[in-house]
């Protein structure tokens, strides 16, 4: 579990860290990563939105941005 681990670093090494570390590093293994980096949710298998400790939705990228 990596916790917003993108929230105190600059665009640079936010990009380093997704596409090394999350995308090739980590690409067979299960990784949640709590975060506001909305930008990279589109590289996630599964996403869900959570408001005040609830789920409020959940599925693909393309799954939620469709029921906006």
């Amino acid at each position: 579990m990596l916790d917003d681990i993108l929230s105190a670093v600059d665009v640079h090494v936010g990009k380093f860290i997704m596409e090394e570390t999350i995308t090739k590093f980590l690409k067979n293994k299960t990784v949640i990563m709590p975060t506001h980096a909305v930008k990279y949710l589109d590289k996630a298998d599964n996403i869900i939105i959570m408001e005040k400790g609830r789920i409020i939705t959940e599925g693909s990228y393309k799954e939620i941005s469709a029921r906006k």
